[in-house]
C-alpha cells in the first residue's frame, strides 16, 4: 500500500517503503499552523497576559482564504466559520470509525474491533483524560486567535486528537481506510509551529513560546525525540527547552497517554543582537540521547524509532521576534 498523502500533513514513513516518505516530508515544514489571516493583530502583544509569542499564519492542511470549493466564500463567511468551529468539537459518539472501517472492508465491526484489537471504538481514547466541557470553545479559540493563553493549556487539552486541525479529515483515515498488511513506524507533527514575540531593549529581552509536538495519525511505534534550536538562532539567543527529549508514544490503533507533549522555549538575547531588527527563535527535531535512545529501544524492542528519521523535515517551531527600542 502506498502511503495516502494529503498536502501540508506531517511527515510519514510506511516501513514497506523508504524510511521518510519524501513527498510528504517535502510539505512538512509548515505543518499544522494557525490562520494568519485572522490573527495577525497579535503581533502587538496586547491581551497577552503570560507574555508567550502569539500566533501567526495559516495551517497548511487548511485552505487558505481564497481556496475555496467554489472560489467565492471568504474566510470571514458564516459557511466557513461554521466548518471550522465544527471541525474542533469532539462529538466521538457520531464519528463511527470503525463502522465505516467495516463498510469499507466488508466485514463486520466486530472483525474490524479484533484486528485492532479494540473492545470498542470508545478503546481508541480511553488512555487519554476526560474532555474538559469548554474543550471545543478552547480549541476553536487557538485556531482562530481568540484564544492567546496557550501556556496554561494542560494536557486534557493538548493530548486530544481534536485539539489538532486536520484530524477529522486525514486524522480518520488511519481508522476508516487501514491496510493491515502495512504500518508507520514514524510521523510527528506540531502546533502551533509559526509564532510572534514583541522584545523591547532594556525592558523584556527573553522571548518565549509553547509549541506542542504529537504523533502523527496512525503511528503504531513509540518515537524518540530531541528538540534544539538552530545554529543560526544560537548566534542571536541563549535558548532553554523544556523538555528537549521525550519519548511519543503510538497514535494507533489507541492514542498512548504521552502521544503529545507540551514545549516551552525560552530564548534570551544575546549582546551581539541587542539592536532593533527582526530575529528568528527556530526549533528543528533531531535524534534523542544514545542513552535514552538505548532505554527506549530496550523498552520496545522493534517498535522503536527515532522520530528524527533520515531527513531533516524543517522547523517545528518559528518565533519572529521583533526587537523593539524603548520608547
Amino acid at each position: 500500500m502506498q502511503a495516502q498523502v494529503e498536502p501540508g500533513t506531517p511527515i510519514q514513513a510506511p516501513i514497506s517503503k523508504a524510511p521518510i516518505n519524501l513527498k510528504r516530508l517535502s510539505v512538512f515544514a509548515g505543518i499544522i499552523v494557525v490562520l494568519g489571516a485572522l490573527i495577525i493583530l497579535f503581533a502587538q502583544q496586547q491581551g497577552n497576559p503570560i507574555g508567550y509569542a502569539t500566533l501567526t499564519e495559516t495551517p497548511d492542511n487548511e485552505p487558505a482564504a481564497s481556496d475555496t470549493q467554489d472560489g467565492t466564500a471568504s474566510l470571514g463567511s458564516p459557511l466557513r466559520k461554521t466548518y471550522f468551529k465544527e471541525a474542533f468539537q469532539p462529538k466521538r459518539d457520531q464519528y463511527n470509525l470503525l463502522e465505516t472501517a467495516a463498510k469499507n472492508k466488508g466485514v463486520a465491526v466486530a472483525d474490524i474491533e479484533r484486528v485492532l484489537e479494540l473492545k470498542n471504538e470508545e478503546d481508541i481514547y480511553s488512555d487519554l483524560p476526560s474532555l474538559p466541557g469548554d474543550f471545543g470553545e478552547v480549541a476553536y479559540g487557538i485556531f482562530n486567535g481568540q484564544y492567546l493563553s496557550i501556556g496554561l493549556l494542560g494536557a486534557e487539552y493538548y493530548k486530544q486528537p481534536e485539539f489538532y486541525p486536520g484530524f477529522k479529515d486525514n486524522g480518520f483515515k488511519a481508522w476508516t481506510d487501514f491496510d493491515p498488511q502495512y504500518w508507520t513506524p514514524q510521523g510527528y507533527g506540531s502546533y502551533p509551529a509559526l509564532q510572534e514575540d514583541v522584545l523591547v531593549l532594556g525592558k523584556r529581552e527573553t522571548a518565549t513560546g509553547i509549541v506542542f509536538v504529537h504523533t502523527d495519525w496512525g503511528v503504531q511505534a513509540w518515537q524518540g525525540a530531541r528538540i534544539t534550536s538552530t545554529a543560526k538562532t544560537r548566534e542571536c539567543f541563549d535558548v532553554t527547552i523544556t523538555p528537549d527529549a521525550f519519548l511519543l508514544d503510538p497514535s494507533w490503533p489507541r492514542f498512548g497517554s504521552n502521544w503529545g507533549q507540551r514545549i516551552e522555549v525560552i530564548a534570551q538575547l544575546k549582546p551581539a543582537c541587542r539592536k532593533q531588527g527582526t530575529y528568528q527563535v527556530e526549533l528543528e527535531m533531531v535524534h534523542p540521547p544514545k542513552d535514552l535512545a538505548a532505554q527506549w529501544a530496550l523498552e520496545h524492542k522493534n517498535l522503536y524509532f527515532s522520530a528524527a528519521g533520515m531527513f531533516s523535515a524543517g522547523s517545528l517551531l518559528e518565533v519572529n521576534v521583533k526587537v523593539e527600542e524603548p520608547n
